[in-house]
């Protein structure tokens, strides 16, 4: 189990991109978020003179969302044809079949996820995507492909992602031992997840 301390670290990199990625994120979203970002630069003394003169100028700004636009445009150019896949002898797998229909466990197909994914890359310039699988064993194929157990891809962005940390093998490849992530953001506290190789914690932080 992790102490207080260790559940409020972040990466480096994260505290170094964390803001960046909040502005990145607001512009996006645009209207009242990119507003509350207050990203308007202040007048000289506009903090003495009276009355809330920043807030008025921040209302009286007009917000047209660009960002969305671009983004949406780039990608309907990139998807105007439908991805073509080289599934080879394993395209009538049935759990291959489910993955392409149904690569999150929530109904999305492969590419619907896809430009989810594009999105977030034009707005982040970095994603985390997860691959696991549930850990429940059987004893045969065919019971595995009868309770559904697959693969399936989680997607983060990186303001989710706290910490992480790469161990080297002894073949010298870097595998990943650590990854602490924002599971569910709410009004009255967080959930983390912290993964391990061979386990999970879960922890609730107000």
């Amino acid at each position: 189990m992790l102490t207080d301390k260790e559940i409020k670290q972040v990466h480096p990199e994260y505290s170094e991109y964390v803001q960046d990625w909040d502005y990145y994120y607001r512009s996006y979203i645009g209207g009242n978020e990119y507003r509350e970002g207050a990203y308007l630069r202040k007048y000289l003394n506009e903090d003495a003179a009276p009355g809330d003169q920043y807030g008025q100028r921040l209302l009286n700004t007009a917000l047209q969302n660009h960002v969305k636009s671009i983004v949406h445009i780039y990608r309907s150019y990139l998807f105007r044809t439908s991805p073509t896949r080289t599934l080879s002898n394993t395209v009538s797998l049935p759990d291959v079949t489910q993955f392409m229909s149904d690569v999150d466990l929530k109904g999305t197909d492969l590419n619907a996820f896809m430009k989810k994914i594009q999105d977030s890359l034009m707005v982040y310039g970095s994603m985390w995507l997860i691959v696991d699988r549930p850990a429940y064993r059987t004893l045969t194929r065919a019971e595995e492909l009868q309770m559904g157990i697959r693969a399936y891809v989680n997607a983060y962005v990186p303001g989710n992602v706290l910490d992480w940390e790469y161990t080297p093998t002894i073949t010298g490849r870097n595998e990943l031992t650590y990854l602490k992530i924002i599971e569910h953001s709410g009004d009255e506290y967080d959930q983390l997840v912290v993964w391990y190789p061979e386990k999970e914690e879960r922890y609730w932080v107000v």
